[in-house]
């Protein structure tokens, strides 16, 4: 879980994984002045590390193996590291 103290905002990630298929995985924004959550980004496997760094999001996922970083102004996401 990550803090944006400009936005207000906690991000956190959640991945779902079915018995016999992938994962599905997401970020997802909680404005903390209404107490509602709303999804930042899809489409990932299955997100594990999350850290606020400016106005982005860097972002690990242990299926994908890579390390993220995503633009919280308009979701957009580019592959920083793979691992």
């Amino acid at each position: 879980m990550a803090y944006d103290s400009y936005e207000h905002a906690l991000y956190m990630t959640q991945f779902q994984k079915a018995a016999n298929g992938p994962s599905d995985g997401a970020i997802l924004r909680v404005d903390l002045a209404t107490n509602r959550p709303s999804i930042l980004i899809s489409g990932l496997v299955a997100p594990v590390g999350i850290a606020a760094l400016g106005s982005s999001l860097v972002i690990t996922d242990a299926q994908q193996r890579g390390v993220y970083r995503v633009d919280v102004r308009d979701g957009r996401a580019e592959s920083y590291a793979e691992l």
